[in-house]
């Protein structure tokens, strides 16, 4: 009888195991889309602004003193 407990317990153990182990999978591989969307996020946002930067430019009067002017737009000192 204690045999068998020992056994079923094992069987346990190893099935808890083997959930972890996938939860953690699961939970690497959200983490690592979560990163690939916000990659794509930020690049689209910079293409964006960029897009309107060269339109801003070409249609609005001024606008060419404006950026010789104010250097950092966005981000202070950075961008």
């Amino acid at each position: 009888m204690y045999k068998c407990q020992s056994y079923y317990y094992t069987l346990d153990w190893q099935k808890d195991d083997i959930e972890y182990a996938i939860a953690s999978y699961a939970d690497d591989m959200s983490r690592d889309l979560y990163d690939v969307i916000m990659l794509l996020y930020v690049l689209i946002v910079v293409k964006r602004i960029h897009n309107e930067e060269m339109v801003l430019k070409q249609e609005l009067s001024g606008y060419k003193e404006y950026i010789q002017r104010i250097r950092y737009r966005l981000i202070p000192f950075i961008w």
